[in-house]
């Protein structure tokens, strides 16, 4: 199946939307991303992007971090199951999972 750029980027920005992602625009050539409630910002990505590509492509970047950092979280509380040690490492993948679903609808 081919698609076209545009319909890629549709598909992208559903799947994201899903998730809490939003994508707007308040002129042309000027987009930002948000999730949650609150718009992101940060020091080290340059706003706004030029297109609503590069929007999406922002904001997935963002979901990849974030699955990174659960998945990370969920693996230390694998590696100390033998150990007994898992009050710490169970804490650890709250706070990860609440940080991940926070901006998630019904989070």
């Amino acid at each position: 199946m081919d698609m076209t750029r545009h319909e890629v980027i549709d598909h992208l920005t559903q799947h994201l939307a899903g998730l809490g992602y939003r994508l707007t625009s308040e002129e042309p050539g000027v987009w930002f991303w948000e999730v949650g409630d609150e718009e992101f910002t940060s020091d080290t990505v340059a706003l706004p992007f030029d297109s609503e590509a590069e929007a999406a492509l922002a904001a997935l970047e963002d979901l990849a971090q974030r699955t990174r950092e659960l998945l990370e979280a969920a693996r230390h509380v694998v590696d100390r199951w033998p150990h007994r040690d898992l009050a710490e490492a169970v804490n650890e993948l709250d706070r990860s999972a609440l940080a991940f679903a926070k901006d998630l609808p019904d989070g």
